[in-house]
Protein backbone atom coordinates (compact mmCIF):
# COMPACT_ATOMS: atom_id res chain seq x y z
CA UNK A 1 0.00 0.00 0.00
CA UNK A 2 0.99 4.15 -0.42
CA UNK A 3 2.13 5.04 2.80
CA UNK A 4 1.05 8.37 0.97
CA UNK A 5 -2.42 7.14 0.19
CA UNK A 6 -3.05 6.99 4.36
CA UNK A 7 -2.90 8.96 6.98
CA UNK A 8 0.54 8.82 9.07
CA UNK A 9 0.83 6.17 12.25
CA UNK A 10 3.29 6.37 14.94
CA UNK A 11 3.51 3.61 16.72
CA UNK A 12 4.55 3.41 20.33
CA UNK A 13 6.12 1.26 23.34
CA UNK A 14 6.95 1.40 26.51
CA UNK A 15 10.09 -0.85 27.55
CA UNK A 16 12.27 -2.20 30.05
CA UNK A 17 14.68 -4.79 29.58
CA UNK A 18 12.63 -6.05 26.78
CA UNK A 19 14.99 -7.37 23.81
CA UNK A 20 14.19 -11.25 23.93
CA UNK A 21 11.15 -10.07 22.50
CA UNK A 22 11.65 -6.69 20.91
CA UNK A 23 12.90 -7.30 17.86
CA UNK A 24 9.78 -9.50 16.42
CA UNK A 25 7.63 -6.54 17.57
CA UNK A 26 9.50 -3.98 16.01
CA UNK A 27 9.71 -6.17 12.72
CA UNK A 28 5.95 -6.46 12.56
CA UNK A 29 5.61 -2.76 13.00
CA UNK A 30 7.75 -1.91 9.27
CA UNK A 31 4.15 -0.55 8.29
CA UNK A 32 4.17 2.38 10.21
CA UNK A 33 5.69 5.69 10.27
CA UNK A 34 7.28 6.37 12.92
CA UNK A 35 8.24 4.00 16.37
CA UNK A 36 8.65 5.57 19.13
CA UNK A 37 10.41 3.15 22.23
CA UNK A 38 10.02 5.11 25.74
CA UNK A 39 12.45 3.03 27.82
CA UNK A 40 13.06 3.19 31.41
CA UNK A 41 16.79 2.56 31.78
CA UNK A 42 17.24 -1.19 30.60
CA UNK A 43 20.38 -3.12 31.53
CA UNK A 44 19.86 -5.43 28.46
CA UNK A 45 20.17 -4.32 24.28
CA UNK A 46 16.81 -2.88 24.33
CA UNK A 47 17.53 0.38 23.09
CA UNK A 48 20.24 -0.80 20.48
CA UNK A 49 17.98 -3.17 19.09
CA UNK A 50 15.22 -0.09 19.15
CA UNK A 51 17.77 2.30 17.15
CA UNK A 52 18.65 -0.56 14.62
CA UNK A 53 15.04 -1.03 13.75
CA UNK A 54 14.47 2.77 13.00
CA UNK A 55 12.64 3.33 16.57
CA UNK A 56 13.25 6.99 17.90
CA UNK A 57 14.24 5.84 21.71
CA UNK A 58 13.61 8.45 24.38
CA UNK A 59 14.95 7.64 28.10
CA UNK A 60 12.13 7.94 30.61
CA UNK A 61 12.02 7.06 34.38
CA UNK A 62 9.04 4.62 34.99
CA UNK A 63 5.97 6.61 35.82
CA UNK A 64 3.54 4.10 36.89
CA UNK A 65 2.00 2.20 33.75
CA UNK A 66 -0.84 4.44 32.72
CA UNK A 67 1.45 7.98 32.56
CA UNK A 68 4.26 6.09 31.07
CA UNK A 69 1.70 5.03 28.54
CA UNK A 70 0.63 8.87 27.82
CA UNK A 71 4.06 9.81 27.63
CA UNK A 72 4.98 7.47 24.70
CA UNK A 73 1.74 8.74 23.43
CA UNK A 74 2.83 12.55 23.65
CA UNK A 75 6.02 11.72 21.89
CA UNK A 76 4.61 10.38 19.00
CA UNK A 77 4.90 13.09 15.59
CA UNK A 78 1.32 11.61 14.18
CA UNK A 79 -2.06 12.22 15.40
CA UNK A 80 -2.99 8.16 14.74
CA UNK A 81 -1.09 6.35 17.56
CA UNK A 82 -1.33 2.76 18.26
CA UNK A 83 -0.17 1.90 22.09
CA UNK A 84 0.83 -1.72 22.20
CA UNK A 85 3.67 -3.76 24.03
CA UNK A 86 7.23 -4.92 23.18
CA UNK A 87 5.20 -8.75 22.94
CA UNK A 88 3.24 -7.69 20.82
CA UNK A 89 3.22 -8.99 17.15
CA UNK A 90 1.23 -7.78 14.03
CA UNK A 91 -0.13 -10.08 11.57
CA UNK A 92 0.22 -8.93 7.99
CA UNK A 93 -3.16 -9.07 8.25
CA UNK A 94 -4.23 -6.72 10.31
CA UNK A 95 -1.01 -4.71 9.10
CA UNK A 96 -3.21 -4.16 5.76
CA UNK A 97 -6.82 -4.04 7.95
CA UNK A 98 -4.82 -0.93 9.89
CA UNK A 99 -3.69 0.59 6.53
CA UNK A 100 -6.91 0.79 4.50
CA UNK A 101 -8.45 2.07 8.10
CA UNK A 102 -6.32 5.07 7.95
CA UNK A 103 -6.99 5.47 3.82
CA UNK A 104 -10.31 7.37 4.78
CA UNK A 105 -11.01 7.33 8.58
CA UNK A 106 -14.32 6.81 9.49
CA UNK A 107 -13.87 7.25 13.31
CA UNK A 108 -11.35 8.75 15.41
CA UNK A 109 -10.47 5.90 17.94
CA UNK A 110 -10.20 2.02 16.48
CA UNK A 111 -10.01 -1.03 18.34
CA UNK A 112 -9.11 -4.19 17.47
CA UNK A 113 -8.69 -7.93 19.09
CA UNK A 114 -5.86 -9.61 20.44
CA UNK A 115 -5.03 -12.31 22.29
CA UNK A 116 -2.55 -12.76 24.83
CA UNK A 117 0.36 -15.29 25.92
CA UNK A 118 1.13 -16.09 29.65
CA UNK A 119 3.37 -18.25 31.19
CA UNK A 120 3.64 -19.52 27.32
CA UNK A 121 0.12 -20.68 27.18
CA UNK A 122 -2.94 -18.63 24.94
CA UNK A 123 -5.23 -16.99 27.41
CA UNK A 124 -8.91 -17.93 26.55
CA UNK A 125 -12.07 -17.29 28.02
CA UNK A 126 -15.81 -16.38 26.74
CA UNK A 127 -15.77 -13.66 23.82
CA UNK A 128 -11.91 -13.31 23.94
CA UNK A 129 -9.79 -11.90 21.65
CA UNK A 130 -13.14 -10.33 20.38
CA UNK A 131 -14.72 -9.05 23.62
CA UNK A 132 -14.53 -5.97 25.19
CA UNK A 133 -10.37 -6.32 25.76
CA UNK A 134 -8.37 -4.68 22.69
CA UNK A 135 -5.43 -2.35 21.67
CA UNK A 136 -6.62 0.91 20.50
CA UNK A 137 -5.46 3.17 17.38
CA UNK A 138 -6.45 6.52 18.17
Amino acid sequence: MNVASRAPLSAVLITRNASAVLDACLESLAFVDEIVVVDSASSDSTAEIAARRRARVVQKEWLGFGRQKQFAVDQARHDWCSASTPTSVFPPQLAASIQRALTAPVSPVYRMPRRNRFLGRWLSHEGYPTGARGSSIA
